[in-house]
C-alpha cells in the first residue's frame, strides 16, 4: 500500500468514529425545554389628571397606553428626512445620467483654441493635409494640444477637450504680398 492510500483509510476510519460518537450523543441528549414566550411588556404613560379627576382625589389617576410597535414621532421625522433627502439624490443622479446619455452631452462652456491660424490644404492626395502655423498635418495629429479630426477642401475640422470647430483658410485672393 503506498503513503496516499494508508492516509486514505486514516481518514475514512476518523469519519466513521466521528459518525458513530455523534450519533450516540444525539439519541443519548434529551430535547431542550421551549421557554415559553411571553407578549411584549407594554408601557404606561401617565397622564395629567383630567378635571373630573381632578375632583376627585382617591381616584387612580388615568395612564396611556403606548403602541409597543409605533415608533416615536421624533424617529419618525428623521425617517422622513432621510427619506426625502434620499429621493432627492436620486432625481439627481438621474437627471445627471439623463444628460450624459443625450446625445450633445450637458452644455459645457465654450473652450478657447490656441491661436492657430490655418494656411493652406492639400485636398487633391489619399492622405490630405493642411499646414497650420506653419507645420503640415495629417487627420489624427496633434498641435498644441488640438487634435486635427477631419480636413475637407473647405476647412479643416479641429477637437478640443471634446468640443470641436472648424478652421478656415484665411481669404488671401486678389492681395497683393504688399496689402496681406
Amino acid at each position: 500500500m503506498s503513503k496516499n492510500q494508508v492516509q486514505q483509510l486514516v481518514v475514512i476510519a476518523l469519519l466513521l468514529v466521528f459518525v458513530g460518537v455523534w450519533t450516540l450523543m444525539r439519541k443519548n441528549s434529551a430535547p431542550a425545554p421551549v421557554a415559553p414566550v411571553l407578549p411584549p411588556k407594554i408601557e404606561s404613560i401617565p397622564v395629567p389628571a383630567s378635571p373630573p379627576a381632578a375632583e376627585n382625589p382617591e381616584a387612580p389617576p388615568a395612564t396611556l397606553v403606548r403602541d409597543p410597535f409605533e415608533l416615536p414621532s421624533s424617529l419618525l421625522d428623521r425617517i422622513r428626512q432621510q427619506e426625502e433627502q434620499r429621493k432627492r439624490e436620486e432625481e439627481e443622479r438621474r437627471r445627471q445620467e439623463e444628460l450624459r446619455a443625450t446625445p450633445g452631452g450637458p452644455a459645457q462652456p465654450p473652450v478657447e483654441l490656441p491661436d492657430l491660424k490655418l494656411q493652406a490644404i492639400f485636398w487633391g492626395t489619399a492622405n490630405p493635409q493642411a499646414i497650420i502655423n506653419r507645420q503640415t498635418v495629417s487627420v489624427g495629429d496633434t498641435l498644441e494640444g488640438v487634435k486635427i479630426v477631419s480636413i475637407s477642401k473647405n476647412g479643416v475640422t479641429v477637437s478640443i477637450n471634446g468640443q470641436e470647430t472648424e478652421l478656415k483658410p484665411e481669404n488671401n485672393i486678389g492681395k497683393s504680398r504688399n496689402d496681406r
